[in-house]
């Protein structure tokens, strides 16, 4: 249960009503981090536009390379709802309980090939050292065929699961 007031679908109306309207399709319905900005509907807009492109985008960084970033940033953060629903996602995605519980108890030990360790890793620096400098590590992902659009994607990822966790953690979502 969420630590501040939020509109229930049941009584959105207006723009929040509308937002709520585009999971009308969605398994579970409105998410409960969508819900938890309902006072602040812009916020949920710009939540919304931003997570589409960062998660979906197309570049040489596939869905599950995303998918494991996500589940990596949050378990750092400790964000336990941003864990469960991006692990049942590339559990989906890859149906392999033991490499998502692996990556889940620590990805270093999880036989993962050496582009997604690399991708990984700088997703771990990154969320536990955001001021460190990243030349070496980015190099590091060129040197694993990663271009600058996936290094950029990759970057834009690791940072809105670093926000959306702290929403999520903050506001105690899935708590």
């Amino acid at each position: 249960m969420a630590y501040i007031e939020q509109i229930d679908p049941s009584q959105a109306t207006g723009e929040v009503e509308g937002f709520y309207d585009l999971f009308a399709d969605v398994p579970g319905g409105v998410p409960d981090i969508m819900k938890v900005m309902s006072l602040r509907p812009e916020a949920m807009r710009a939540t919304r536009g931003l997570y589409r492109p960062v998660l979906f985008s197309e570049s040489g960084l596939t869905r599950v390379e995303r998918e494991m970033v996500a589940v990596v940033v949050s378990v750092t953060n400790a964000c336990v709802y941003s864990v469960e629903r991006h692990g049942a996602a590339l559990l989906e995605l890859v149906g392999d309980e033991d490499l998502i519980a692996g990556i889940r108890s620590d990805f270093h030990d999880a036989g993962i090939d050496r582009r997604t360790m690399a991708i990984l890793q700088y997703a771990e620096k990154l969320t536990r050292y955001p001021w460190s400098g990243f030349e070496v590590e980015v190099a590091t992902l060129r040197s694993h065929d990663l271009s600058d659009l996936e290094i950029l994607d990759l970057t834009l990822v690791v940072a809105y699961f670093n926000y959306i966790n702290r929403v999520a953690t903050g506001l105690g979502v899935g708590s």
